[in-house]
Formats: structure tokens, C-alpha cells, sequence
């Protein structure tokens, strides 16, 4: 009778419910915890694009991806992402704008194009194989960034390591040195001059002091006169 007068009254009820909620909650806290301590963000590559070049990671592990793109140009540039065993020069193309029949794009920077100094985030699901990163614009009259070097390969395989872009090619910070006004070195005045033409002008310079002496011991000697 005790047992029945207790489950009877509301309070008790309450306090049961309770009770039960919170062995529910921990329970599915649990069998929560092994799939969030496994979960994984998507790793991360840098992509640096200029003229005329495209610099990333030579590798990187299977799975979500994301791709930082930074445009460290003058002009505006694209990164395209396609999956291609493709030579990174082996691409058909027409005066420097590649083809894209065929292409499967994975991913692309939000289109006309990367303005110079402009960053974007892309990303992709990748599994094992080659990969190719493209920049495939072409303005009027000039050849396509792709015919100009802007290319790219990784390979994504178990277990690569991803890497930081190489430095610019020689040529593209030779460009981007010009672009800046960077000064030229000042001009020493003896610029261009051999050793035999310093060789001549020391003679002349000699021979004109000579010159000058003897010509003022002819003055020296008629003042004494």
C-alpha cells in the first residue's frame, strides 16, 4: 500500500521522470562521444596564383579538402580544380586557353575572376589520383593564362603530407619587382668605362698637371727678373 500511495502522488512521479531523463541524456552523451572524438576537419591547402604561375602542395591525404586561394598578382586570375593524368603542358588548348570538353570540375573560384590581392576558400571531396589546378582565362588579343604557365599538379594519395607552395618562378617576381617601381641602382659615374679608359684619362690628367707646373715656373721665373 505504501509502495502504491508513493507512486500515486505527483511529486514522486516527477522526480522518477526526471531521473530517467538524465540517464537518457548520458546515454546518448556516450554513444555520441566516440563518433565526435573521430571526427575530423577538412585539411587545409594553399593555393597562390600570379602572373604567370600557380604555386600549391605536391601532395595531399584523401578526403574533405579545403583550398585557400590567394591571387598575388596584378590581374585578375581563377583557380580551376579537375581531376586529369594529363601533363600539366598536355592540356589541348587553343592560343592558350585550354579546352574544357570533358573537364570534370570539381571546383572554381566564383567567376569573372579573382581580383589581384582577392582570397576564396574551395572546397572538395577528393579521392586518390592526379589532380590538376588551372587558371583558364584568356583576355582579348593576348594568349590564355593556362599557355603562360598558371598550372598546377598535386597527387592525393593515404598518408601525404600536404606542403606550403613553392616560391614564384624567377620570371613572376621579375615581373612583380617592375610592377612595384622598384628603383634601379644609382650610376657610379665610372660605369662602362674599361680598365684602359681609366688607363688613357689618368695619362691626359698627368700630362695637364705637367703642364701647369712647368707653365708657372716660367711665371715664378720672370717675376724674379
Amino acid at each position: 500500500m505504501r509502495v502504491l500511495r508513493m507512486w500515486a502522488r505527483p511529486s514522486a512521479v516527477r522526480d522518477h521522470g526526471r531521473t530517467w531523463l538524465a540517464v537518457a541524456v548520458a546515454g546518448l552523451a556516450l554513444a555520441l562521444t566516440p563518433l565526435v572524438a573521430t571526427g575530423q576537419a577538412p585539411a587545409v591547402v594553399q593555393v597562390d596564383a600570379g602572373e604567370f604561375y600557380i604555386g600549391t602542395t605536391t601532395a595531399a591525404p584523401p578526403g574533405a579538402l579545403t583550398f585557400n586561394v590567394k591571387n598575388n598578382g596584378r590581374f585578375g586570375h581563377e583557380v580551376v580544380l579537375i581531376k586529369s593524368d594529363l601533363a600539366t603542358n598536355a592540356l589541348p588548348a587553343t592560343d592558350g586557353k585550354a579546352d574544357e570538353a570533358g573537364w570534370q570540375i570539381l571546383a572554381r573560384t566564383t567567376p569573372p575572376a579573382l581580383a589581384a590581392a582577392g582570397t576564396q576558400q574551395l572546397s572538395a571531396t577528393l579521392t586518390e589520383g592526379r589532380y590538376l589546378l588551372v587558371c583558364n582565362l584568356k583576355a582579348e588579343g593576348v594568349a590564355g593564362h593556362y599557355g603562360r604557365g598558371m598550372v598546377a599538379a598535386f597527387t592525393v594519395r593515404a598518408g601525404a603530407t600536404i606542403t606550403a607552395p613553392p616560391p614564384p618562378p624567377v620570371a613572376a617576381q621579375a615581373t612583380a619587382t617592375a610592377a612595384a617601381g622598384a628603383p634601379t641602382a644609382p650610376s657610379t659615374g665610372n660605369a662602362g668605362l674599361g680598365a684602359d679608359d681609366v688607363g688613357v684619362g689618368f695619362v691626359v690628367l698627368l700630362g695637364a698637371l705637367t703642364v701647369m707646373v712647368v707653365a708657372g715656373g716660367r711665371v715664378l721665373s720672370r717675376m724674379r727678373r
